[in-house]
């Protein structure tokens, strides 16, 4: 918390909102150890942790406010001024009044920041289901100055998501319409027999969401942010020290995947784990490639998942933009045997083509390799020609 240079009002509006936050968690956390009849503060490490900290945040402003004021705090009537500061804390109450209005309709950067711990904080309590890796995922909600409430996924059942947690069980029939709330993960929008996450948004009226990661699963990857902007919901995002730390509890979740959702990037990975897969690009973009050994010098390459219709070898082609028409190579193979620097082109279900440059291999039975390892650079079209020159009109 940056008190530099901050004035007396600021300084106590800041004070409001650590106590206010502070009421709210301690209020919470007595809550849910109500809910699940445990009294034992070490079951939720989390909470207590952040109550913490936020009693260290009063008392820093407290403080700070001493200094500038020479106040001191009466447990009845909160600061009182003393004599030769009478003037001083005059104008630090003249604000507060005005402070109380804007709490119940805007969200300070502090609360902001504190929501976002919460949700990070939670996650990390998350459960996965038996037998399924899952990702770890904490929500919160605000609404007119208040934390309404909190949640992480498989709370309260298994395979239950935070949202639908949050939505259903936490805070079950009451009205949260206009809330903001914070969610670690990008909302699914696809569960099979249940509602996704991103639904659940939409239903309950919420107006604005901060998300921390977009979901490394292509078939959602962002398909959530557009969705929710589609229905008129307002979308911001964690800062990049948060992301990180959200991808770093996440770090097993996202490797199952093997994927990378840009239509252009690099793929660095071990051929010989997720049965050989790794999906690139995302919804109509995607290609879920698949890899096997073949020595340290080529690899061979399948097109035998679902998304797929042809793989081919570009021949004579030293770089993905000397490609002129990459739809004219031979695709009736079901397997092709692509060497260090040779080009695979590939085209999907959807009419869309994408090269893949084969940079190096890596055989670990083979002397001086200690893995398994495949890196390529790719391109996927996005306008379902397959020109890849850098002059499209050739």
């Amino acid at each position: 918390m940056n008190l530099i240079g901050k004035n007396l009002i600021e300084l106590r509006n800041d004070l409001q909102i650590a106590k206010n936050l502070l009421i709210q968690e301690e209020e919470l956390l007595e809550n849910q150890k109500k809910l699940l009849n445990i009294g034992e503060v070490n079951h939720y490490p989390a909470f207590v942790i952040s109550v913490d900290r936020l009693k260290a945040n009063v008392r820093k402003i407290e403080a700070e406010i001493n200094k500038k004021t020479g106040s001191r705090f009466d447990e009845r009537k909160g600061y009182v001024p003393m004599p030769s500061n009478q003037n001083n804390y005059s104008k630090v109450a003249s604000g507060v009044s005005e402070f109380k209005r804007m709490l119940k309709t805007e969200i300070d950067q502090s609360t902001v920041h504190h929501l976002m711990r919460l949700a990070i904080d939670n996650g990390k309590n998350s459960i996965s289901e038996n037998g399924k890796l899952s990702p770890k995922v904490g929500a919160a909600i605000f609404k007119d100055g208040k934390i309404l409430g909190f949640s992480f996924r498989g709370q309260f059942g298994n395979g239950d998501h935070a949202e639908y947690t949050l939505f259903e069980r936490v805070l079950k029939d009451e009205d949260i319409s206009g809330a903001t709330l914070f969610t670690t993960l990008e909302p699914c929008t696809s569960r099979g027999k249940h509602t996704p996450c991103s639904d659940w948004i939409i239903k309950k009226g919420i107006k604005h969401v901060y998300i921390g990661l977009l979901d490394p699963n292509p078939k959602i990857y962002n398909n959530g942010c557009k969705k929710l902007k589609a229905a008129g919901i307002e979308i911001d995002y964690f800062p990049r020290n948060l992301r990180e730390e959200i991808a770093v509890d996440n770090a097993k979740f996202i490797e199952q995947y093997y994927a990378n959702p840009s239509l252009k990037g690099r793929a660095c990975f071990n051929y010989t784990n997720n049965d050989g897969k790794y999906i690139i690009g995302n919804n109509e973009f995607i290609f879920e490639t698949l890899w096997s050994k073949a020595s340290d010098e080529s690899i061979h390459v399948y097109n035998d998942s679902a998304s797929i219709k042809t793989i081919s070898i570009a021949d004579g082609n030293n770089e993905i933009r000397e490609i002129k028409d990459g739809s004219i190579y031979d695709g009736s193979s079901r397997v092709r045997t692509p060497k260090i620097n040779e080009i695979v082109v590939m085209e999907n279900n959807n009419g869309f083509f994408v090269a893949i440059k084969i940079i190096d291999i890596s055989d670990k039975s083979k002397p001086n390799n200690d893995r398994d390892e495949l890196v390529f650079e790719y391109e996927i079209l996005e306008d379902r020609t397959s020109n890849f020159t850098t002059n499209r009109d050739v």
